[in-house]
């Protein structure tokens, strides 16, 4: 190989990386009440709101996680997304709080609110979001889309729960929700996960299921992938029928 053709492929190789470089730290920012992770990908995308668990945050979840899914999959690169720091790494408080009982209410009231606000500083169309967390920020998620009066694209829940029965299926009937849990998790019951499907579904009239998992309590990066492929796809051929078929 020349020296031309040996700096031409270096040249090359830079300009590939440089693609596949995904956005840094600098879109750390405040957006209403919250620091968050904002990535604007693509102009008039759909957003993925994602909220991370318990003592966790936004920047964490993109740096550990959600950086590397932009970077490999250039079919997430065509989403937007926002990633918030809850205040002191919780969404509400549930210390002591057990599942079955509505002492989560206020502290989740205040987080609707906020997250409406975040959306608005942000000038997010609501109805152009995706919904996605883990535990903690799973339930937050939950609680946001089921007290909506505005119908999301789709839920993601990653080892996530609900503490009571909601009925919102004028908004949410045909809405798609992903679901993963570990029936061995100790720290959010599968049963009550189990429940949580079955409210959605019954009372909601959303569409999805739960998958099992044998890894425990963790972040399931790899489902958050194929959740997104999935309501992107769908997304994208209801596009087309309806400009085939307006």
């Amino acid at each position: 190989m020349t020296k031309f053709s040996t700096a031409f492929a270096i040249l090359v190789s830079l300009f590939g990386l440089a693609l596949w470089a995904g956005p840094m730290p600098s879109d750390y920012r405040q957006v209403g009440p919250y620091n968050a992770v904002v990535i604007e990908n693509v102009k008039g995308a759909p957003y993925v709101v994602y909220l991370h668990g318990y003592g966790g945050s936004g920047y964490d979840a993109f740096e550990d996680q959600v950086k590397k899914l932009i970077q490999r999959n250039h079919d997430l690169r065509k989403l937007n997304w926002i990633l918030p720091d809850a205040s002191g790494g919780s969404w509400f408080n549930m210390l002591g709080a057990d599942i079955d009982i509505a002492k989560w209410d206020a502290g989740l009231r205040v987080a609707r609110g906020h997250l409406r606000a975040m959306l608005k500083a942000a000038g997010i169309d609501p109805h152009q979001v995706i919904w996605a967390g883990f535990s903690q920020g799973a339930i937050t998620a939950i609680d946001f889309v089921l007290h909506s009066q505005i119908k999301p694209l789709g839920l993601i829940i990653d080892s996530g729960l609900y503490h009571k029965s909601v009925n919102n299926s004028n908004v949410l009937k045909g809405v798609k929700f992903q679901m993963i849990h570990d029936p061995n998790d100790d720290i959010l019951p599968f049963d009550e996960a189990r429940k949580l499907e079955t409210m959605l579904r019954d009372k909601n009239g959303m569409v999805g299921e739960i998958q099992k998992t044998s890894t425990g309590h963790i972040i399931h990066t790899s489902f958050l992938k194929k959740s997104l492929q999935s309501l992107e796809r769908t997304r994208l051929q209801s596009a087309c029928a309806r400009f085939y078929y307006p």
